[in-house]
């Protein structure tokens, strides 16, 4: 077996609304800066009718074309779609469905924002190690625009978008491979950020329905940060990320002057901190133009620019709400 066959990402792309909000949008009138959300002058929103899927779909497609794969192929479709428009199935189903997947082709949809990416490379790397998959797409999408509280400083980093990866064995050594995976959890702050809907008010209750013990109404889904999400955004979003990459750099015989950074891009704030401390050799980002998109960020801009990369180590750097951060390391 030749050297060069390893776990590889063979195929990327990405999609994003037309419709762009700028800083100066009427929505945001009022919101006070607390300092926390800084670095956008634009990010894309979904129109009143459109559905993330068709997103997810067109980025799935384009992946596929760049790695020349054929459909039928692909026998895993795994990542999210968030927020979706059911609590279960995941819209990741309807995508199957708009990419003509076979019916062997399982659909595995990973709740664990904002760290999906990661994960999902993580756990296909194994299946298809063990020879359980052969491809598999990873499909992501975000339409945080529509799950955010504009009375809140964090509606202002929202951004709508998607994007995809084609992961399979290959001898191609032009592309990425992936080397290794670490990770960092602080479970003890639990529901300190949450995307949960709210309570408004009581059902009219039904002696014939006793399934229904809850007759609370609620409110669409949408993104809550606390206090004490506040300091964990400071803390634990500041120094995990710095310090599980260094581990993994580590722990690869890698110097930070030979990767490239692509990072979750909630803020600059967090973004100029984990700069200073990693200091790569390139830092690839979109924060100014697509701002946060949530779950989608990484890979959205690995595949936007993929062809600007200029090291052959690659750190993917994800953040999110357990709270978890998670990096993976690519070589070519």
């Amino acid at each position: 077996m030749s050297k060069d066959l390893k776990v590889r990402i063979t195929g990327k792309g990405c999609s994003y609304p037309a419709r762009i909000r700028y800083n100066d949008d009427p929505i945001f009138k009022g919101i006070q800066d607390d300092g926390l959300f800084r670095g956008y002058k634009e990010r894309r929103v979904l129109g009143l009718n459109e559905s993330i899927s068709e997103y997810m779909t067109a980025a799935s497609f384009k992946a596929i074309s760049d790695a020349g794969v054929p459909v039928d192929e692909i026998d895993l479709l795994i990542g999210y779609g968030s927020i979706s428009e059911y609590s279960t199935p995941n819209i990741l189903a309807k995508c199957h469905y708009e990419l003509g997947l076979s019916s062997t082709c399982s659909i595995i949809p990973l709740n664990d924002e904002f760290n999906q990416l990661n994960t999902a490379l993580h756990l296909v790397k194994s299946l298809i190690e063990t020879g359980s998959v052969n491809t598999a797409l990873i499909c992501l999408g975000s339409n945080w625009t529509k799950h955010v509280d504009y009375k809140s400083s964090a509606s202002i980093s929202a951004s709508d978008a998607a994007a995809a990866l084609i992961v399979t064995k290959s001898e191609d050594t032009n592309c990425f491979y992936i080397e290794d995976y670490g990770v960092s959890v602080d479970s003890s702050d639990y529901s300190c950020m949450s995307n949960s809907p709210d309570v408004e008010g009581k059902m009219e209750e039904d002696p014939s329905q006793p399934i229904l013990e809850n007759t609370n109404t609620f409110s669409s889904p949408y993104f809550h940060l606390t206090e004490q999400g506040v300091n964990v955004f400071k803390q634990f979003g500041m120094n995990e990320p710095v310090k599980v990459s260094k581990e993994i750099l580590e722990r690869n015989n890698v110097s930070n002057t030979d990767v490239t950074l692509i990072s979750h891009q909630a803020s600059s704030v967090l973004m100029d901190f984990w700069g200073e401390e990693i200091q790569p050799n390139q830092y690839i980002n979109t924060i100014a133009n697509f701002a946060n998109m949530t779950l989608v960020t990484v890979a959205f801009n690995f595949a936007l620019h993929y062809d600007t990369i200029e090291s052959d180590h690659l750190l993917l750097l994800c953040v999110g709400l357990e709270q978890k951060t998670s990096v993976i390391l690519l070589k070519k």
